[in-house]
């Protein structure tokens, strides 16, 4: 990794100031849960999985929207189905650790002047 960082980012391959460990939350399948709850049709249940479904923040929040407002959505959500481990509403997870580390500048980003 400092390897790349010097190469391609120099300006950011300074000294090393901290590691955080942090866990998140992921289903067995590693893909979403987002669903109508069982016995509570008003209630949309979504899990986009911790920082995983960050990049899909915008599709997901259209298919739940349309859900809550319209009772529908034009997205296929089967793959995110509740009941696909046959467990629904307390389906299993797993939890993973991922390691976090944070440099310190070692000159100027470049820039506009």
């Amino acid at each position: 990794m400092r390897a790349l960082l010097q190469e391609h980012m120099p300006f950011a391959s300074g000294p090393l100031l901290s590691t955080t460990v942090c866990m998140y939350t992921m289903t067995p399948d590693e893909d979403f849960v987002i669903d109508r709850h069982p016995l509570h049709e008003r209630v949309v249940v979504a899990s986009p999985c911790s920082g995983h479904g960050f990049k899909f923040a915008p599709a997901i929040g259209e298919a739940i929207s349309d859900l809550v407002v319209e009772g529908w959505t034009r997205h296929d959500l089967r793959r995110f189905a509740a009941n696909r481990w046959n467990s629904f509403p307390a389906a299993p997870s797993t939890t993973t650790t991922t390691t976090t580390t944070t440099t310190t500048p070692t000159a100027a980003a470049p820039g506009p002047a």
